[in-house]
């Protein structure tokens, strides 16, 4: 009983032992993976730009699916959060994710200006990105014009110049009121009368740093049209626009152009002619000119408001529009442990960069990895963002994918709007253990004697009685055995580590190895030098004396040992130096020919021994 108990310790020890090695390795290489792959990066869409513009900065962390960035500082810049996104990326085989954060940056004051690097908070560490450098320039201005070549523009409002021709904003559905990060397709048209010479010099820009434009077309579709039965070509311009903060604010556009006007030339009618004065002839005598001018639409006001806090539901990342949501999954029969994909589609119109994948309603015996996603824009705002998700079931008793959950806001509506799929049927295989059902029998009947039975085939004979029982089944992971090859193996790894780490500690520093291989040498030095006292050899403790001193200095000094000589003790150490007068008598010993009397030779070179031993030691 006492053997057993001890047994049972001794196991659960190598099982804690073994436990408590395998969390210390897998924290570490966690830690060294973590510390190795995380980056931050933060970049601006221009870095010039306007005092009346706004331009948009991402801050970028790869190598984890969350952080908590802290908000950018710099002198003259105003900054203003509007969301983050995450996505996963296979490169080369390797997974990564990454999670970006979307600042819009306004300038308070021309001049250069340095955006300082953003802190970035990811599992309580901290890290950095790198300082940003931007140019603000001064905001662009109209100034009225006389008309003439290479004047400024004129700023002529739509209405007040019928001859040139009409511009005007719509938003979709007519809206006059948005929110804080909807996106709202905008018309752009251009109405100029047919015959007008007139160059269009630049797509229509937006006034003011209160909308940020998400797109719009390069290229206008053009057409005519009858108003007011006159001929007029209509340009046309659709993209799409979102607000950056809350208030009530002017929304207007202006574009360049540039006019051929005819001018009428002035003649000296000094003979009073009626040819002079001829209409025709004032026409065929007429300049052109080009006249620069800003066509420029009506002011419309537009009110932003911010999401309501009041029903916002615990999903719901940003998102705003109108959306639906179809999900699919295969395989759909298996067996617990085998990898399933989940492929969800949202399609619709609205900001796609806030919509975040889906989430399962339950995620009780699944597990559930980082999704890989991808986006199909159409026009207007409008597309479909497809995620792509590995699940894996962990129980064969799971009759169903759980429902997936995605929220958003509708802007028309004004509330928050949760989507729920329809659970998916699963078919997984039963286990061996819960499709074998035993069943006992209330008595035992006797079996047959066979053991007088001649076995004419190959056949095992029957057992009329059982073998040896064990009081319970071990698994593999709980065995003796196992636990002490793994301990092993683990005390193994941890060794070559630490062989490593001292290693690459030795290369990197060429002194400790120098240092070592100098203290071997020494010993042997020290240890022929007592040998050579208690023989009373005064050449052979000299050689070895000398040679100590020289291996010393020499690792001191980094120079050679063999070239140190006593001109070099005298020029680098001290006069009264105990090494200096120890080598100036081992010099004199050897070239002088000096001699230490028999009777007090011995006493004399143990001196010298401690002495250098003493002195050697004390050296750095």
């Amino acid at each position: 009983m006492k053997k057993t108990k001890t047994r049972n310790h001794v196991k659960r020890s190598l099982h804690s032992v073994s436990l408590g090695v395998h969390i210390l390795i897998l924290l570490l290489s966690v830690s060294f993976a973590q510390a190795a792959e995380i980056t931050v990066q933060a970049a601006l869409s221009s870095n010039q730009f306007t005092l009346d513009e706004t331009v948009r900065m991402t801050l970028t962390v790869n190598g984890t699916k969350s952080a908590e960035p802290a908000m950018p500082t710099a002198d003259g810049l105003h900054f203003s959060y509007q969301g983050q996104s995450s996505q996963m990326q296979w490169i080369n085989g390797k997974a990564s994710s990454l999670v970006v954060f979307t600042f819009m940056v306004q300038a308070e004051k021309e001049g250069s200006h340095i955006i300082a690097p953003i802190r970035v908070t990811v599992d309580g560490t901290i890290y950095s990105s790198e300082p940003i450098t931007c140019t603000v320039q001064p905001a662009t201005t109209a100034a009225p014009s006389t008309g003439q070549v290479g004047t400024p523009a004129a700023r002529l409002r739509s209405g007040e110049a019928d001859k040139i021709g009409l511009m005007r904003i719509e938003l979709a559905a007519g809206q006059g009121k948005i929110y804080t990060g909807q996106l709202v397709p905008f018309t752009i048209k251009a109405w100029f009368r047919q015959g007008m010479r007139v160059t269009i010099k630049s797509n229509p820009r937006f006034i003011g740093d209160n909308f940020l434009v998400e797109s719009i077309d390069e290229e206008p579709k053009q057409r005519g049209v009858q108003m007011n039965s006159e001929p007029y070509v209509v340009l046309t311009w659709q993209g799409s626009l979102s607000a950056i903060k809350e208030g009530t604010f002017p929304l207007e556009v202006e574009m360049d152009a540039e006019l051929l006007v005819r001018e009428k030339q002035q003649r000296n009618n000094r003979f009073n002619s009626p040819f002079t004065n001829d209409p025709f002839f004032s026409d065929f005598f007429g300049q052109y000119a080009r006249r620069q001018v800003m066509v420029a639409s009506p002011e419309k006001e537009v009110t932003v408001m911010g999401l309501p806090g009041e029903g916002q539901p615990e999903n719901f990342h940003g998102a705003i529009g109108k959306f639906s949501l179809a999900v699919a999954a295969s395989p759909l029969d298996g067996k617990a442990g085998d990898p399933m994909t989940l492929k969800m589609n949202i399609t619709g119109q609205g900001n796609f960069d806030r919509v975040a994948v889906p989430e399962l309603a339950d995620t009780t015996g699944w597990k559930v990895y980082p999704p890989a996603d991808s986006f199909a824009q159409q026009q207007g705002g409008s597309g479909t963002k497809t995620f792509e998700q590995a699940i894996v079931p962990t129980s064969s008793e799971l009759t169903a994918i759980p429902p997936v959950r995605f929220s958003y806001f509708d802007p028309e509506a004004g509330e928050y709007v949760q989507l729920n799929s329809e659970p998916i049927a699963l078919h997984l295989e039963k286990t061996a253990a819960q499709q074998a059902v035993v069943t006992l029998p209330d008595t035992v009947e006797t079996l047959p004697d066979t053991s007088n039975l001649k076995n004419d085939t190959n056949l095992a004979p029957i057992r009329s009685a059982p073998g040896r029982f064990v009081p319970v089944i071990l698994p593999l992971y709980r065995q003796t055995w196992f636990l002490v090859m793994t301990t092993a193996a683990c005390c193994g790894l941890i060794v070559v580590l630490l062989l490593w780490l001292r290693r690459k500690k030795l290369l990197a520093d060429p002194s400790i190895t120098i240092h070592k291989q100098v203290n071997k040498q020494l010993v042997v030095q020290y240890r022929d030098m007592e040998q050579a006292v208690a023989a009373q050899d005064q050449d052979v403790f000299y050689t070895h004396c000398r040679l100590a001193i020289q291996l010393r200095l020499g690792e001191v000094w980094g120079v050679e040992a063999g070239a140190i000589t006593l001109a070099d003790l005298q020029q680098r150490q001290a006069p009264d130096d105990p090494l200096l007068a120890i080598f100036t008598r081992l010099e004199q010993s050897g070239y002088g020919g000096m001699v230490i009397e028999h009777e007090r030779l011995q006493a004399s070179l143990q001196e010298i021994l401690e002495t250098t031993r003493t002195e050697l030691d004390r050296l750095p």
